[in-house]
């Protein structure tokens, strides 16, 4: 980002020779400027090099082209900030792609779109249709980034509160106004984008928060919205936060209710939800203390892993074991959960085959566990590689545990020359996936000032205390986030039901804890040509594990006013459960 600051007058001559050129032509862009005033605006696409190391088989200007859309970051001030929203665009791989792409809208909020181009790349929806990704205001490659590297620098030594503080003024001295990142903001984006990219019409996916910019991008610029698909829905009209222990407190049920009626777990694992209890205030009185965690553990603190784990629900299936052995002082099959070695690797995706994105993947989730003076070193001795990378296997073996360093060392020796160029700029990319400034800019404005702690507090009265009362605690420290990060208070409608007649299909997975399926029942409920369906083996983000919903979104696509074919439902089983 140092780079893009102190380059304000080179993009500032890009954008007058953009502003003479037809859209599309290429041109180099640079950062963020101050431009003069202005009656209005209008839109650009400034096209650029890819600022991502591009998935493996695809070529920058035949496959796929990135850019970047320019526009004001407040558009009652036309002449002033600027902001740089990120887009990649994945052309079809079929010989006659229809001419309505996909856009898709990450989660999060705070989510990269663009950092996840490798999965899109190989994703059967591209068979008939370009794919557009974009990375919404304040996330990702887009510039501003709105992330607080303060929290991990001061939030010790001087609290969470002034860390906040000290990121919002930071980004407010670059004129920065975080109370201008939200999704009425970004959805003008979005409408902006297609009028620059000339499209007629286009169709949205939108999984988890993206599915509420979806939403609002439906209620305010509605024009050339072909169909929406909305996977794991988070609608403005839920109070989130009140009913979020409603949401947790339904998914463990669900767990000990799948348990209890399936033969082999009710009879391996008994009374598991008063097993489950048990553990808890076991751990409560008796906090887990084991060297291969991060301090004492406590009921708490398995009910936010638990949470965390019902996101994929692959991990389902090991849940009642994991419960038992913990309440006979085992911790074998937890261990392995925590540090995700279950479920097992299948290895039989397209990403996963992928050797270079698999180590990567593998190789920050471990070096992230080191302590900070390993963790330098092991940067330090990185930086003085070679670009053929020479010596990295020597790296491997000083810095990881034997087991580890063996399996990166065979994902590193199976490569072939292109994949060990790709590692060598994968493992250099700035991590841009996420971005909590954004998260908080979003929440603060729109959700967290409709919703009522002393609402919160009476709905979670009502629930087990074991899991309400982590909710609670989330909510009281959000509001104390808000208090620090001053990003104003929306519209009224920001917290109304989306009514629209779009052809929209909203999908939900049963074990999803986060946007419940009821989420998705209420969001479709008024929109006019809304289909719902639900997946009973799935966690959140269904698309992203379903061969199923990408064959309902398929038939969606086809035909958006018809009813999509989900025949793929009836041979869809529930979760089984690992009883050995």
């Amino acid at each position: 980002m140092l780079l893009r600051a102190r380059n304000h007058m080179l993009l500032w001559l890009v954008l007058v020779a953009a502003s003479l050129m037809p859209v599309g032509e290429p041109a180099l862009v640079n950062g963020p400027t101050l431009v003069a005033s202005q009656v209005d605006y209008e839109p650009v696409v400034v096209w650029d090099t890819c600022p991502f190391p591009l998935p493996r088989g695809e070529t920058e200007g035949v496959t796929i082209d990135c850019g970047y859309l320019i526009v004001p970051q407040d558009r009652a001030e036309p002449g002033g900030v600027e902001v740089e929203l990120a887009v990649a665009i994945l052309y079809s791989t079929g010989p006659t792609p229809a001419p309505d792409p996909i856009l898709y809208l990450e989660g999060g909020p705070g989510g990269s779109a663009l950092t996840g181009v490798d999965a899109w790349a190989v994703s059967v929806l591209r068979t008939d249709r370009d794919i557009i990704l974009i990375d919404q205001r304040g996330t990702g490659y887009s510039w501003p980034w709105l992330t607080c590297y303060e929290v991990d620098e001061i939030e010790d030594e001087l609290g969470e509160a002034a860390a906040l503080t000290a990121c919002r003024q930071r980004l407010a001295a670059d004129g920065i106004d975080v109370s201008d990142y939200n999704s009425a903001n970004s959805a003008k984006d979005v409408a902006d984008l297609r009028v620059a990219l000339e499209i007629d019409e286009w169709n949205l996916v939108g999984i988890s928060y993206g599915t509420r910019l979806a939403l609002t991008i439906m209620r305010d610029y509605p024009e050339g919205v072909r169909s929406v698909i909305l996977d794991s829905a988070y609608p403005p009209v839920v109070d989130a936060y009140e009913q979020q222990a409603v949401a947790s407190t339904r998914v463990f049920n669900k767990l000990f209710t799948d348990c209890a009626t399936d033969p082999a777990c009710s009879a391996a694992y008994p009374d598991l939800e008063g097993t489950f209890y048990r553990v808890l205030d076991a751990l409560d009185a008796d906090p887990l203390d084991d060297p291969d965690l991060d301090g004492l553990y406590y009921g708490g603190d398995l009910v936010m892993f638990m949470f965390d784990l019902f996101y994929d629900a692959n991990t389902v299936p090991y849940m009642p074991r994991m419960i038992a052995e913990l309440d006979q002082g085992e911790t074998a099959t937890f261990l392995d959960l925590y540090w995700g070695e279950l479920p097992p690797y299948t290895g039989d995706s397209a990403v996963g085959d992928d050797l270079a994105f698999r180590f990567v993947d593998e190789f920050f989730w471990l070096s992230d566990d080191f302590d900070d003076a390993t963790y330098n070193a092991l940067w330090d001795d990185l930086y003085a590689l070679d670009a053929d990378l020479t010596g990295l296997d020597g790296i491997i073996d000083t810095y990881f545990e034997p087991e580890s360093a063996d399996y990166l060392l065979n994902l590193l020796y199976s490569m072939d020359l292109n994949d060990r160029s790709r590692l060598g700029v994968m493992l250099f990319v700035d991590d841009v996936s996420d971005a909590d400034g954004m998260f908080n800019a979003v929440e603060c404005n729109e959700e967290v000032p409709f919703n009522d702690l002393s609402e919160t507090r009476e709905i979670a009265a009502t629930l087990p205390t074991a899991i309400s009362e982590v909710d609670v605690e989330i909510f009281v420290d959000m509001l104390d986030t808000c208090a620090a990060w001053n990003a104003g208070v929306a519209a009224d409608v920001e917290d109304d039901a989306v009514y629209s007649d779009i052809p929209t299909l909203v999908l939900a997975g049963a074990y999803d804890p986060v946007t419940p399926p009821e989420w998705g029942m209420i969001a479709v409920s008024t929109l006019s040509n809304g289909y719902f369906f639900l997946f009973p083996a799935e966690g959140h983000s269904v698309l992203e594990t379903s061969p199923c919903a990408d064959s309902i979104v398929l038939s969606f696509l086809d035909a958006p006013l018809s009813t999509p074919d989900a025949t793929c439902l009836m041979t869809l089983d529930g979760i089984t459960f690992e009883t050995q």
